[in-house]
C-alpha cells in the first residue's frame, strides 16, 4: 500500500467506516532473494551490487536533528549533527544499520550529504565504522550543494574515496557526531558493476522481515490539527481483487473501496487504522499524525494502546522500517505502521486503554 500525497483541506463531515477486527497477511512478507533464517531481522538488502539507505530511517539519538530546510534532499527529510565538534571521541549518539550483502566484493560508500561552512574543511565530516571496528572520519570537500563527496581519512597522507571490503552476509555500519552543522540525506553502497550508481531516484533498499506491502510513509503526512483534515492516495498497485476499509474518514473524488487506487480523506489530530485486502489476504496498517495526541479514529480502535487478542507476539512493523515484537501496540514514531502475524491467523484488536 503506498501512500502517494497528501494535501491539507477543509474539515468535512461524513460517516465514519467502522474497520472491524482484522484477519492476518500471509506470513512474513519479506522481498524476494535468499531472505533466510541468517538475515538480521530488519536488515536492507542489496539489490543487483547496490543498497541505498535513507539516513532519517534510523533512530537517530541526541544531537542528530531531523531537518527538511536544504532543497534537494532525498525521501522525507535529513539529518543534521548539532552537537559540539567531536574531532578526537568518536561514538557520541551512535546510530546504525543492519546490511545483507549478497556478493562479497569492494564495495564503494558515498554519502549524499551536505554543509555550508565558508571554510571547506570544516563541517564536513562525521565518524563512521563497519562490523564493529574502528571509527574513521569520513569527509567531505565540495561545500554549498548536496555532494556525493565522501573519503575515508586513516591519517593526514592516507585519504582515499571511501569503500569497504565486504564478505557475503550480515554487515552493521554505524555513524557518530563529529563536526557541527554537518547534514547527511542517504548512502549508497555499490559494487564498479552497478549502473548509475549515484542516481537519487534508486529507491530505498528493501529490508528483511518488513512488509513489501506497505512501505513507510513518505509525502504523505497527516495533518496533526483536529480541524484540519488530510487528502491522501492509497494504491494497491496493479491488483484486481482490492478492498479497502478506513477506520475515520471518507472516499474522495468519486473512488471507492473496491478501486485499487483510492483517495481519502482522513480526520486531523488522530491516527487512522486502514485495512486492505488483496486476492483474499487482508493486511491493516495505522497512518499516525507526527506531533497529535496518540489516539485512533474509529471503532474498535479508539484508544491510545492496542492490545491483539488471541494472538500472542505481534510483529509491528513502524514507519522506521524497525520491527516491534509484541501483544501491545502505542505507536512511538509517527507515519505507517504494519501489523502481521507469522502463522497467518485472524488478528483480533481491541482497547486496552485510552487517553
Amino acid at each position: 500500500m503506498h501512500v502517494r500525497s497528501s494535501l491539507s483541506v477543509p474539515l468535512l463531515a461524513g460517516s465514519l467506516l467502522v474497520l472491524p477486527a482484522c484477519s492476518g497477511g500471509s506470513g512474513s512478507a519479506g522481498p524476494d532473494g535468499p531472505a533466510g533464517p541468517d538475515i538480521a531481522s530488519g536488515a536492507y538488502l542489496a539489490d543487483g551490487g547496490l543498497v541505498v539507505v535513507e539516513f532519517e530511517s534510523g533512530p537517530a539519538p541526541g544531537s542528530w536533528a531531523t531537518e527538511t530546510g536544504l532543497a534537494g534532499f532525498t525521501g522525507a527529510s535529513y539529518l543534521t549533527w548539532t552537537g559540539p565538534n567531536l574531532y578526537s571521541t568518536p561514538g557520541t549518539d551512535t546510530f546504525g544499520f543492519d546490511l545483507w550483502i549478497e556478493e562479497a566484493g569492494t564495495y564503494d560508500f558515498r554519502i549524499h550529504n551536505r554543509h555550508d561552512d565558508p571554510d571547506s574543511t570544516l563541517s564536513n565530516d562525521l565518524w563512521a565504522r563497519m562490523d564493529g571496528g574502528d571509527w574513521v572520519k569520513v569527509f567531505s570537500w565540495e561545500r554549498g550543494t548536496w555532494t556525493w563527496a565522501t573519503q575515508h581519512e586513516f591519517s593526514a597522507s592516507n585519504k582515499p574515496p571511501a569503500e569497504y571490503e565486504l564478505t557475503a552476509g550480515n554487515h552493521r555500519i554505524e555513524f557518530s557526531g563529529r563536526s557541527s552543522d554537518f547534514s547527511v540525506d542517504r548512502f549508497h553502497l555499490y559494487l564498479d558493476s552497478v549502473s548509475n550508481p549515484l542516481d537519487t531516484s534508486h529507491p530505498e533498499s528493501q529490508r528483511h522481515g518488513a512488509s513489501t506491502l506497505p512501505p513507510p510513509m513518505s509525502s504523505a503526512t497527516l495533518d496533526p490539527s483536529t480541524s484540519r483534515t488530510t487528502l491522501v492516495e492509497l494504491d494497491a498497485g496493479d491488483a484486481a481483487d482490492v478492498e479497502w476499509r478506513i477506520g475515520a474518514g471518507d472516499f474522495a473524488d468519486g473512488t471507492r473501496a473496491t478501486d485499487a487506487l483510492v483517495r481519502v480523506v482522513l480526520p486531523g489530530g488522530v491516527a487512522v487504522p486502514v485495512e486492505r485486502t488483496v486476492d483474499g489476504v487482508t493486511e491493516w496498517t495505522i497512518l499516525h499524525p507526527e506531533g497529535a495526541t496518540l489516539r485512533f479514529a474509529g471503532e474498535p480502535i479508539v484508544g491510545g494502546r492496542l492490545e491483539v487478542s488471541g494472538a500472542g507476539t505481534v510483529e509491528f512493523v513502524g514507519p522506521d522500517g524497525f520491527s516491534r515484537a509484541s501483544a501491545a501496540l502505542e505507536p512511538d514514531v509517527p507515519g505507517l505502521w504494519t501489523a502481521r502475524r507469522e502463522d497467518g491467523g485472524t488478528l483480533g484488536v481491541h482497547v486496552l486503554s485510552q487517553r
